[in-house]
């Protein structure tokens, strides 16, 4: 089961609400085995997993730290990311490609970050400075409830599979 990180801003909360969008269409179809993390902004969705918004038990509180700490891992990534590559950071604009072109030029910037961080060719502390990112935007639950029924259920598996007492 693929996982992925995603944070909204203005920008992705259009996406995810355009039932037409090839992301939209992609993660629905792709349902059943992948899904993104999102944080409390986006919507509970089968293929967009969100924490407890008031954890009750144990396991909802594990899989909350679980989901929080994946996200801080990702936000670092980017902000390395950002830093050794300028293009990428917001200062320069957002990418004007296809999502798919996109996310081959950040796939390919990982790449040679890898390759760099193995030469030897480490960051200096002055360029890891993290930017000013896009406010969060208020949690979100619309839509056909029959989803959002369907997200809570695979969540609520997932977080009893995973987190629950061993």
């Amino acid at each position: 089961m693929k996982q992925h990180t995603r944070r909204r801003t203005k920008h992705s909360a259009r996406a995810s609400r355009n039932r037409r969008s090839h992301a939209h269409k992609k993660m629905r179809h792709s349902a059943r085995k992948d899904f993104c993390r999102g944080d409390s902004a986006y919507a509970l969705r089968p293929w967009i997993l969100t924490p407890y918004l008031t954890p009750g038990k144990e396991n909802e509180r594990r899989y909350n730290s679980a989901h929080r700490w994946t996200r801080t891992v990702i936000e670092r990534t980017f902000g390395l990311l950002k830093a050794r590559f300028k293009y990428l950071h917001k200062s320069r604009g957002a990418l004007q490609y296809a999502p798919e072109t996109s996310f081959k030029i950040v796939g390919a910037c990982a790449i040679l970050h890898n390759i760099a961080t193995r030469r030897g060719l480490h960051l200096m502390p002055e360029d890891t400075d993290s930017e000013d990112e896009d406010q969060e935007l208020p949690h979100r639950q619309t839509g056909d409830r029959s989803i959002a029924n369907q997200g809570r259920q695979r969540r609520d598996h997932i977080a009893t599979q995973y987190f629950g007492r061993r």
